[in-house]
């Protein structure tokens, strides 16, 4: 079981027949992006979204906004863009989570050309491998080469390992530079709007958003979105087309993002 894609996932069954199990062990795959909630006639939008709640202090009342559960849960996938590589572009090997990178079904080959397959992404990564064979890889293995930026020696390990991390690697360095492309375009959309032209050209207009860039067709994106788009990740349409069109426009203006302390 798992929730590799995004997708929702639903269990259902008779009791003792191992649902609360299931969800525990997936608890604990998505550690603290997983909270549990039940809902029932008292349980109301304000609890779950969003509502004005009332505090007593001092004989005096006050209202605040606040957000409840699930807008939590969303602002903290917002803002959780770990940052994977520190102010020395080191990278903080303890945030990074494999279900981020790796699905079931992903394919790889070894540093000797052999063939092998994601077969479970948990703390322990499993793989077939061209034998059929199924080998755990212990989340250490992989992130000790990722550590080192060791991609093409095996240390007494199997070659998957090192395979992996550098396909991790990579993706943290697409994701930080992208990232940085997308704050240049931002700024490019301060003080006004740029047209783009959908594959029928027909031309629609993008803004600068508190979190991304929306467009008049009423289509928003934020940062990350962008990023799973230009990674190949989210091409769903309509937002996918459009998003398409701007992240190919973004990486035309910017061939190599221009890290902040580099001059233009």
């Amino acid at each position: 079981m798992s929730l590799e894609n995004g997708e929702y996932l639903v269990i259902q069954g008779p009791p003792g027949t191992g649902k609360t199990y299931k969800l525990q062990e997936l608890q604990k795959e998505y550690e603290d992006r997983f909270v549990t909630v039940t809902f029932h006639q008292s349980y109301g939008y304000e609890e779950f979204v969003e509502g004005i709640k009332a505090k007593a202090e001092n004989n005096n009342i006050t209202y605040s906004v606040e957000a409840g559960i699930f807008k939590q849960l969303c602002e903290k996938a917002h803002n959780d863009d770990i940052e994977y590589l520190d102010s020395n572009d080191e990278f903080n090997i303890e945030n990074i989570k494999f279900a981020d990178y790796l699905y079931v079904g992903q394919k790889f080959k070894t540093l000797t050309n052999l063939d092998f397959e994601i077969i479970e992404v948990k703390p322990t990564v499993k793989i077939k491998n061209s034998q059929n064979s199924i080998v755990p890889l212990s989340k250490e293995s992989i992130l000790s080469y990722l550590k080192q930026k060791d991609f093409n020696t095996t240390r007494g390990h199997f070659s998957y390992q090192p395979v992996i991390a550098k396909y991790i690697y990579d993706k943290l360095n697409s994701k930080t530079d992208f990232a940085t492309k997308i704050e240049q375009y931002r700024k490019l959309l301060d003080d006004k709007s740029i047209t783009l032209n959908t594959i029928t050209e027909q031309p629609f207009n993008i803004y600068k958003s508190k979190r991304g860039i929306t467009t008049d067709t009423n289509h928003s994106f934020s940062i990350e979105k962008l990023i799973e788009i230009n990674n190949g990740i989210l091409t769903s349409n309509p937002d996918g087309t459009y998003g398409k069109f701007i992240v190919e426009d973004i990486n035309k203006r910017f061939p190599t993002a221009n890290k902040k302390n580099q001059k233009n």
